[in-house]
């Protein structure tokens, strides 16, 4: 599913659209392999390589980052 349009989010309250932009890179981290401030193309670090590791891989190396 694509995301909303830009606009939609910036009219939500400044600690909300904050919240939602850090799910955002972290989703997209894991669902890609590189964060969405990467730019593209980038180079996934090797525990979010989709080449190299699994979804389930991917979800748990971000749940070791915290």
């Amino acid at each position: 599913m694509p995301l909303p349009n830009r606009g939609v989010l910036e009219s939500l309250p400044a600690e909300v659209l904050a919240r939602a932009q850090w799910w955002e890179r972290h989703l997209v981290e894991i669902l890609t392999g590189a964060p969405t401030e990467a730019g593209l193309p980038a180079q996934p670090r090797p525990e979010y390589d989709p080449l190299r590791t699994s979804l389930r891989q991917r979800e748990l190396a971000k749940v070791a980052e915290r």
